[in-house]
């Protein structure tokens, strides 16, 4: 899966299957990401301030310039 420049803004994506998911350029400000599978996800000039990361699977997933403002892990 190859998302770019989408807006998730406020939307709840909480235990969602995105494993090997790349983000560019996209807007998860106050989204729900918590038990999301995001394994070997990347994520490339992405804002996601205020979004929810808790319990979530991040393994190897890596992070580029992005803005993790106020985030819950």
């Amino acid at each position: 899966m190859h998302f770019e420049q989408c807006d998730f803004d406020g939307l709840d994506l909480a235990g969602l299957p995105l494993r090997g998911a790349q983000f560019i350029g996209c807007s998860f400000l106050g989204t729900s990401l918590d038990k999301a599978d995001l394994g070997g996800t990347r994520w490339l000039d992405c804002r996601a301030g205020q979004a929810q990361f808790r319990l979530a699977d991040l393994t190897e997933a890596r992070f580029h310039r992005c803005d993790l403002n106020n985030t819950s892990w």
